[in-house]
């Protein structure tokens, strides 16, 4: 990988995980009444899907029906939640002063469905045949069902759609995203900084998010053989409790247990007459990597808009649980988690995490509700910043320089004082803190411009304790080059991580 591929895909991770970036010290959630704090008690959450043989959701289980075992023993559920019905839209909206928005999160859908299209392992060929396929599945979509669409081309992730209902978008984002030429080396791209990748983008949204991820199999056989690779990945750790320490997987599923990411494969080239043995140690891997994080992999079929639909059908029809594990030492190890339900079901759910300590230091929040039941709320580290946004033509002056082939814009914020740090100076004055950042990409997912900046911003005193819920303006010049260009913003609390990203389309035409 050349320095160049490197430092955009830097860029890119740093946009969306620049909260994961922060030192542990500075994510000490602060006291908040309606919160329980469990800092030293490891809270594993469980999302569990139960079908029938038919492949149809089962609804309405009591939490008696549910028995869970860790490393065998049977645990107490502490609490359990079933989320049953129609997903929530959460379509960013545009005001009609042409401000964007990220308010939707304020009222989080029970998941979210992620389409990650992975050409690294396809070939042109495939790709055209997704195309077509997801095409006709894009067309098919209820108006009320959102979707995010990102694109991996082996150097670095690109959000080609932000969450939307609207089949042209979707279908516009299709159409620049493939066919598309794979990059030089993709043979030495793994799954592994895919999905580092995936969870960092996908951080800023509380609860569960499904990732359809579209791909011409898994790229790790391309470099291990099969017992290393069960060896790297942990099922062989889990029979004889191997602490992975050398290996350094432990951060990945971490970060996929706490993103409560769930692995939908589904591969593109469809049905294959003559399997041999890369393609059936593929298709084993896709089934570990889905089995481990809590989904279902498909492959040899050609309905690949079928099965796309199937999970989108069945996203928002499951149950939650959590439960303290017994006589827990904090090792490193790998856990494994079996849940049986009463009933001739079939379960997909997280099959395992590390005993490593992480949620101890990252401190899950229990919200207590009426019926004295926990419920699991967002902790702050994935409770984002609710910002707008909005894209405005300026006019050059004489001490600023315009780059050649692009146009001067203005990006004019408007963020809430109480998502940020404030420190009084002293009775008159005080200082508001954020961190916000800027990336620019062209309709080929190449990085045209970036900018990280640290800014304080002097109030009065009086004003901010009067007015604690305000929003203030803050305003950047940018360039634009011609063309389409996706413009994402990102805000950050620079004390706990805090953040929140919005994406703007922008096309450029010069005068």
């Amino acid at each position: 990988m050349t320095l160049t591929r490197s430092y955009r895909a830097w860029c890119i991770a740093f946009l969306v995980g620049l909260a994961l970036a922060i030192p542990s010290w500075a994510q000490k959630t602060p006291p908040h009444p309606p919160f329980t704090l469990h800092a030293h008690i490891r809270e594993v959450l469980i999302d569990i899907t139960v079908t029938d043989a038919n492949g149809n959701p089962v609804t309405g289980l009591p939490k008696s029906a549910f028995h869970i075992y860790d490393n065998g023993r049977p645990q107490t559920i502490d609490s359990f939640v079933e989320h049953a019905g129609k997903n929530l839209a959460v379509t960013p909206s545009s005001t009609a002063s042409g401000a964007f928005s990220n308010s939707y999160l304020s009222h989080p859908p029970a998941v979210y469905n992620v389409a990650l299209i992975d050409v690294t392992t396809m070939t042109l060929a495939e790709q055209m045949m997704l195309r077509k396929q997801l095409v006709h599945f894009f067309e098919q979509l209820p108006s009320t069902e959102p979707l995010a669409i990102y694109l991996y081309n082996g150097s670095h992730i690109v959000l080609v759609q932000n969450f939307t209902t609207s089949h042209a978008q979707l279908l516009a984002a299709l159409r620049r995203t493939i066919p598309r030429f794979r990059t030089t080396g993709f043979e030495y791209d793994t799954d592994r900084p895919l999905f580092t990748q995936m969870a960092h983008y996908l951080s800023q949204y509380p609860g569960r998010k499904n990732l359809l991820w579209f791909n011409g199999g898994s790229n790790l056989f391309l470099l291990f053989d099969q017992q290393q690779l069960f060896e790297i990945f942990g099922w062989q750790a889990a029979a004889d409790s191997m602490p992975l320490e050398s290996y350094n997987m432990r951060p990945l599923y971490d970060a996929l247990d706490a993103e409560r990411i769930a692995i939908y494969p589904i591969d593109v080239r469809g049905l294959v007459a003559d399997k041999d043995y890369a393609l059936d140690n593929q298709e084993l891997m896709m089934n570990d990597e889905a089995a481990t994080t809590g989904g279902k992999a498909y492959y040899n079929t050609n309905a690949i808009a079928q099965s796309a639909r199937q999970i989108l059908d069945h996203s928002a029809d499951f149950y939650t649980i959590t439960y303290s594990p017994h006589d827990l030492h904090q090792r490193g190890r790998w856990h494994q988690v079996r849940v049986h339900v009463d009933g001739p079901y079939q379960l997909s759910y997280r099959h395992g995490y590390f005993d490593d300590n992480y949620l101890a230091r990252h401190p899950t929040r229990l919200l207590t509700v009426a019926d004295g039941e926990d419920v699991q709320a967002p902790s702050l580290h994935s409770n984002p910043i609710l910002f707008q946004a909005q894209i405005l033509h300026a006019t050059t002056s004489a001490q600023r320089t315009v780059r050649h082939g692009a146009m001067p814009y203005i990006v004019r914020y408007e963020l809430p004082v109480a998502a940020f740090p404030i420190a009084h100076l002293d009775a008159q004055h005080s200082i508001v803190t954020f961190g916000v950042a800027t990336v620019v990409l062209d309709n080929g997912g190449l990085v045209r411009w970036q900018h990280v900046k640290m800014v304080e911003m002097r109030f009065r005193t009086t004003a901010i304790q009067a007015h604690p819920r305000a929003h203030f303006t803050w305003q950047q010049m940018v360039d634009l080059p011609d063309g389409d260009n996706d413009v994402y913003l990102a805000v950050w609390n620079t004390h706990t991580g805090r953040l929140g990203t919005i994406q703007i389309p922008v096309n450029v035409k010069r005068h």
